[in-house]
C-alpha cells in the first residue's frame, strides 16, 4: 500500500470512529437529540440517564444494534446489562434509557451483530452520601411560588392569565411568567416539558427543555414558547442545584 493510500485509508476510518459517539444526558428529544449532557460522565445511584448512539451525518445501515453495559470490579468486567436494538433507515440515533442502581465503574458500548465496537464510553456512579444537616423542603422555601400562562406581556407584567391556549388562535405561543412574594433565589431556572400521549396516563413524552439564567434577586421572570401540538402538557421548573420548586399545567386545543 503505497503512502497516500495510506494515508486515505486512515483517514478513513478517524472519519468513522468519529462519527459514531455515545452520548449521556438527563433526558432527549423526539428525535433522539441529548438533553443536558452529563460531560463530566459523573452521575449518582439510583439515576436514570439517556445513552445515545450516535452515528453521525449517516443513517445507521446494520438491522440491529446491540448495547451492552458492564461493570468494572479490579480491571475486570462483568456484563450487567444488554439490549439488541432494531433500527430503520432513517434512523440516525438509538435512545435507551437505563437506571443505575450501583455505584462503581461502568463501560457502555455498542456492537454490531458480529459483536464489534462501533462506540464506547466510561461512566462512573457515585454513592449518594447522607446530608448531614437537614434542611427545609423546597415548599417551604418557596411556599407562594405560582407558574401563570398569558399570551401578552406589557412593562413586563403579564395582562391576562390562561389554563388552555389555541393552536389556531395563538399558534401554539405562551408565555410562561413565573412569580413569587420574596426572591426567587436562584441564578438559573431549568425548564423541563412533558406531554400526555394518551388521556388518564402519566406525562411521559419528553418535549423540551431549556435553562435560563436569571438574576437571583428578581421575584418574577418570564419566558416564551410554542407548543407545537395540542394535547396536555406539565412543565416542571427547577433552581440551579436542579430541585423541583414548581409544577404547572396547561391544555393546548385548536
Amino acid at each position: 500500500m503505497s503512502k497516500i493510500s495510506l494515508l486515505i485509508f486512515l483517514l478513513l476510518l478517524s472519519s468513522q470512529v468519529y462519527s459514531q459517539q455515545i452520548f449521556i444526558s438527563r433526558a432527549h428529544t423526539e428525535s433522539g437529540e441529548p438533553v443536558d449532557l452529563i460531560t463530566n460522565k459523573t452521575i449518582t445511584e439510583n439515576q436514570t440517564v439517556s445513552i445515545i448512539f450516535d452515528n453521525g451525518k449517516e443513517p445507521i445501515t446494520q438491522k440491529f444494534i446491540f448495547l451492552f453495559i458492564d461493570k468494572i470490579n479490579n480491571g475486570s468486567k462483568i456484563n450487567l446489562f444488554s439490549k439488541m436494538l432494531h433500527t430503520t433507515t432513517s434512523n440516525k440515533r438509538l435512545v435507551e434509557d437505563y437506571t443505575f442502581t450501583r455505584e462503581g465503574n461502568y463501560e457502555i458500548y455498542f456492537t454490531d451483530f458480529k459483536r464489534n465496537k462501533s462506540a464506547s464510553a466510561l461512566l462512573t456512579v457515585k454513592k449518594v452520601e447522607p446530608k448531614k444537616n437537614s434542611i427545609k423542603s423546597i415548599n417551604e422555601l418557596l411556599p407562594n411560588l405560582k407558574i401563570l400562562f398569558t399570551t401578552r406581556i406589557e412593562d413586563g407584567k403579564p395582562q391576562n392569565f390562561l389554563s388552555r391556549i389555541s393552536l389556531n388562535k395563538s399558534g401554539g405561543e405562551v408565555y410562561i411568567y413565573v412569580i413569587n412574594d420574596k426572591p426567587l433565589g436562584t441564578g438559573k431556572l431549568l425548564v423541563n416539558i412533558w406531554r400526555r400521549i394518551k388521556p388518564n396516563t402519566d406525562f411521559d413524552q419528553f418535549i423540551d427543555s431549556k435553562k435560563f439564567e436569571i438574576d437571583e434577586e428578581w421575584n418574577d421572570t418570564y419566558f416564551k414558547h410554542t407548543f407545537p401540538q395540542k394535547g396536555e402538557y406539565k412543565i416542571n421548573i427547577f433552581n440551579e442545584k436542579e430541585i423541583l420548586i414548581k409544577t404547572a399545567y396547561i391544555s393546548v386545543g385548536d
